[in-house]
């Protein structure tokens, strides 16, 4: 491989590094919060996409990960199509893309809950979207799910459909939308996930060194989730 100018013999390390680097450029170029979906760009037509596409398959395929911030219900619809994104699915992941005052502006929303506050709140947010007033409260939830439908899936169909070329080879190996939604979940950042990718190069470990071996697995079971993230960037670069 050659990676920044410079040649490297990959052992799983460098193209995790690749890849990491890639995501990280890719998803400030999407729009949402916990969970990003892709948005049309004029300097992107089918042939880019589909690459990314593929790129994300590959990355799945070679070291089984991919970036998990990219939404499960844009990925879900990608491999499968829009009609197995039901409505639990789709608010739920809709809540994940929201910002936080929007998020909780419309859970109120959605419980009948909402004080004067979450109604500027939950205007903003319907302004955002296209919508210049807020429906009546007995119609809300359809309203809301109408706006989730349109920003998470309506908007950047053109992308899933160039997405849905090269992730055609998945529907084998994630066959449904329970398969889909678990390989997110098994992604979640906990602590003994990094810890796992911990090998050491030697066999046998000196005292000192098997000492510190353990005193580093125990620090990074221990750390909060932004941190472990940063780990785990670090661990796929190593």
């Amino acid at each position: 491989m050659n990676f920044v100018n410079e040649n490297a013999v990959d052992d799983a390390g460098v193209s995790r590094e690749v890849y990491t680097a890639f995501w990280e450029q890719f998803l400030e170029q999407c729009e949402g919060e916990n969970e990003r979906v892709p948005r049309l760009r004029p300097d992107f037509c089918e042939t880019e996409w589909q690459a990314v596409g593929q790129i994300w398959v590959k990355n799945l395929l070679d070291h089984g990960v991919f970036p998990v911030r990219l939404s499960k219900a844009f990925i879900l619809a990608c491999i499968h199509g829009m009609d197995l994104v039901d409505v639990d699915i789709l608010i739920k992941l809709f809540l994940n893309y929201l910002r936080p005052v929007e998020r909780s502006a419309v859970e109120k929303a959605l419980q009948g809950t909402m004080n004067e506050n979450d109604e500027e709140d939950l205007l903003d947010l319907f302004t955002r979207m296209g919508s210049h007033f807020l429906p009546p409260k007995n119609n809300m939830q359809p309203a809301i799910e109408t706006m989730a439908h349109k920003a998470v899936l309506q908007e950047p169909k053109y992308i899933m459909d160039c997405f849905s070329t090269p992730m055609a080879c998945l529907q084998l190996k994630l066959s449904d939308k329970e398969s889909v939604l678990s390989l997110y979940e098994t992604k979640k950042a906990t602590g003994k996930r990094p810890v796992q990718l911990f090998e050491t190069t030697k066999l046998m470990l000196s005292h000192g060194e098997q000492t510190t071996f353990d005193h580093l697995q125990r620090y990074v079971k221990t750390l909060m989730k932004p941190k472990l993230k940063k780990s785990r960037i670090f661990c796929d670069m190593c």
